[in-house]
């Protein structure tokens, strides 16, 4: 016996290889190797019938489906891309009146409104959901505080502090709300330029 794979004994014992061209037709790349001994020819390692389980079968359905929407929608694609080019051809040829390319327009720019609302309803759910997680989390931190509000909880730590830091504790928060003031007096200046 030997415990490690030469090259001589590859000469020796193999006397070819093929390797077949990669199907994709499953959407996922299977190439078949076939390996031929000297003496026995073609050699099929035998498989091992084993049920796959549980696990594996949800995950395989899973990427079934997925295999199968994303064919639909490259279906879907190309057949839109088609439609499109023989439209442009049927343009160029003069085979369509003003009429129909004006209508044929008026759909495109109405499908395009279309996806911009899609769109921006989508950022509308997306900064709903963040608010809705935002809350959610605060009233979670005011329930493992006792129930009281952040405000009603800086007011407390104010009370429990000395002259010099309730000073310091002031000019801070003075010196925020200025900031916050500028930033937001600059953006309203931004956006009426850029509508003006």
């Amino acid at each position: 016996m030997f415990d490690e794979l030469t090259t001589p004994m590859l000469h020796e014992y193999v006397d070819k290889i093929l390797v077949h061209e990669a199907d994709k037709s499953t959407g996922e790349r299977v190439q078949e190797v076939e390996i031929y001994f000297n003496f026995i020819g073609n050699f099929q390692v035998p498989a091992e019938d084993v049920p796959p389980a549980a696990e594996e079968l949800a995950a395989l359905e899973k990427r079934r489906q997925k295999l199968a929407k994303q064919r639909e929608a490259n279906r879907r694609h190309y057949a839109k891309k088609t439609a499109e080019i023989q439209w442009q051809k049927a343009v160029a040829g003069g085979e369509v009146s003003q009429e129909e390319i004006d209508a044929h327009n008026q759909a495109k720019l109405e499908r395009e409104q279309a996806e911009i609302d899609r769109k921006e309803q989508r950022v509308i759910e997306r900064r709903e959901y963040a608010r809705q997680w935002a809350r959610n989390k605060k009233d979670a931190e005011l329930a493992a505080k006792g129930g009281k509000s952040p405000r009603a909880l800086r007011q407390d730590e104010f009370k429990l502090m000395n002259e010099e830091q309730q000073r310091e504790e002031k000019h801070k928060a003075k010196n925020e709300w200025q900031r916050n003031y500028r930033a937001k007096k600059k953006a309203d200046q931004s956006e009426n330029l850029i509508a003006g």
